[in-house]
């Protein structure tokens, strides 16, 4: 339990918890910091930020109207399609991608019909910062690519921000340090800051339909009309994780004022 000694020294891990009020801040600053680190970097590292789909109705228009529509053809149950000129074959694919990856939204065995039918991109996901990617497109210049680079570099930084917080906010607690608990709660505004940079550049990368990079292979460019982009639930996942950004870096103001007016230690 939590016991004032002649120092006014708060022990506040005992065999038996401890439920005195400074003892209840730190304890519940340092669970809701883990939860807010976790749930922020889970969001940043998952691949549901934007998913990519085709209008089917509006591909077989764009079909008709082009003299087409015997090439193109509807597989797995309609969720790809197909269209074959001359030599060359085009997919249809529904794709679902992070800040830095883009992948195609399909099971195994799904992609192994596919790969039957030609299509040799089946088991490949496209990461922005793989090398080769970064060399293959270091000629494109547009607006998407910048706001795919933009948003990559603040996602980067608010996951060293949560690295570096749980360091320097470890130390602070375990060394009373107010300096250091005050500076984790500068960290977390920063990180939330960094995050909604993150999600107004990766909410409007996708308002145009052309300029896509690597979605531009996929189709023929009289068939860009036909694809719709949508935010996933990583997407909305990291407007919460903001929110308890904003919400721990108070804690961590808070237990900095605590910190002046009385001692603390975690250690028995």
């Amino acid at each position: 339990m939590c016991n004032r000694n002649e120092n006014s020294n708060r022990k506040c891990l005992t065999w038996i918890p401890s439920f005195h009020p400074v003892c209840c801040v730190l304890w519940f600053t340092i669970g809701f910091s883990i939860f807010t680190t976790s749930l922020l970097a889970g969001s940043m590292l998952t691949e549901r930020w934007e998913i990519i789909t085709f209008h089917r109705e509006t591909v077989n228009g764009l079909a008709r109207s082009y003299n087409l529509s015997s090439s193109l053809r509807w597989v797995l149950d309609g969720k790809v399609g197909i269209l074959r000129l001359r030599n060359t074959s085009f997919f249809f694919v529904p794709m679902n991608g992070g800040v830095w990856t883009l992948c195609s939204d399909l099971d195994e065995e799904e992609k192994k019909v596919l790969w039957k039918e030609g299509w040799m991109n089946a088991d490949r996901c496209v990461n922005y910062l793989h090398p080769d990617h970064r060399l293959k497109d270091e000629h494109r210049t547009d607006r998407v690519k910048r706001l795919q680079n933009l948003s990559i570099s603040c996602a980067l930084v608010c996951l060293i921000l949560l690295g570096a917080s749980g360091v320097v906010g470890g130390f602070g607690i375990l060394r009373q340090g107010n300096p250091a608990i005050l500076i984790t709660g500068i960290m977390y505004l920063l990180t939330g800051g960094f995050a909604v940079s993150t999600l107004g550049m990766m909410s409007v990368k996708r308002l145009g339909k052309f300029d896509c990079g690597y979605l531009d292979e996929q189709v023929p460019a009289a068939f860009y009309d036909s694809r719709l982009f949508a935010l996933g639930w990583s997407y909305h996942l990291a407007w919460f994780g903001v929110a308890l950004c904003l919400s721990t870096a108070l804690l961590w103001f808070l237990l900095a004022r605590i910190a002046r007016l009385t001692t603390f230690s975690i250690i028995t």
